[in-house]
């Protein structure tokens, strides 16, 4: 009597890319979308600030530009990281540090390439200037330094050199922590559940409420007629207390799952869930 084991499915890599894995594609082209623009944002102003003059003549055209390439580069690397935490079972917390992670290391490998380049036009440029007006920076005795005794290097090309790479270490630790705020600001503005209270065809109140992945609700009401309105608005059973973030909200429902709202022509409130 022979038994047969049932066998084990393949491994499929990049299933998130063949479809086996449904991905967020809005999730995706905003962060890549964003992520380009304040990357190539970070980016251009170094540049600006440390790097071959010829290269800073145009910031705001230099910037659409390099968003715009930068797009797609950012699109795959989200792409891949959403894949890979997919696959591995990461928690919220973890695949935004992981993307935030990939997305700092382009950013990084992009500002390091684009410094090399602008030292690389300077140092072309002071070689130039120092066959024409040779400087040698002297010691207290009067003999030329030492620590500039390499005819390979003039002072003026380590300084330069000195200034990029404080540049890029800046502008580094400014990805690093831009990226990690902006992957974590998406995914808090598509994260949760959103709930539409009360609606009409006719100008009126129209109101909804956003949950985070706590289940902590925030009420927004507006009020898109031209008089005054007062309503009683549903709100989430538990819900017993409210701070008012814009406006004025009552601070606790008038019975449970209902609280009322006040609105002045055209006006709007967002009333905020206390901590249970």
């Amino acid at each position: 009597m022979s038994t047969s084991v049932p066998a084990s499915p393949p491994t499929v890599r990049f299933a998130a890319l063949r479809g086996q894995v449904p991905l967020p594609w809005g999730f995706v082209a905003g962060v890549a979308v964003t992520l380009a623009l304040a990357n190539a944002f970070v980016i251009v102003v170094v540049q600006g600030a440390i790097g071959a003059i010829e290269r800073a003549q145009t910031p705001f055209m230099t910037w659409l530009r390099d968003s715009a390439i930068l797009v797609p580069i950012f699109a795959l690397a989200v792409t891949l990281a959403l894949a890979w935490a997919d696959r591995r079972g990461r928690r919220t917390a973890t695949t935004v540090l992981l993307v935030a992670a990939v997305a700092a290391a382009v950013g990084i490998v992009l500002l390091v390439i684009s410094t090399a380049y602008d030292y690389h036009l300077q140092s072309q440029l002071l070689a130039k200037s120092s066959s024409l007006h040779t400087t040698h920076l002297l010691g207290p005795s009067g003999a030329t330094n030492s620590a500039y005794d390499d005819s390979a290097w003039s002072p003026e090309q380590r300084d330069t050199l000195l200034t990029d790479v404080k540049g890029a270490g800046i502008g580094s630790v400014l990805l690093i922590g831009g990226n990690l705020l902006l992957v974590a600001w998406v995914t808090a503005l598509r994260g949760g559940r959103q709930v539409v209270r009360a609606q009409s065809r006719e100008p009126g109140l129209f109101a909804v409420s956003r949950f985070n992945n706590l289940g902590n609700e925030i009420l927004v009401a507006f009020n898109t007629s031209l008089a005054p309105l007062s309503a009683q608005v549903q709100v989430d059973e538990k819900s017993a207390a409210f701070t008012s973030l814009l406006g004025e909200c009552a601070h606790a429902v008038s019975a449970p799952g209902s609280l009322k709202v006040d609105l002045p022509p055209l006006g709007f409130v967002a009333c905020q869930e206390e901590p249970r």
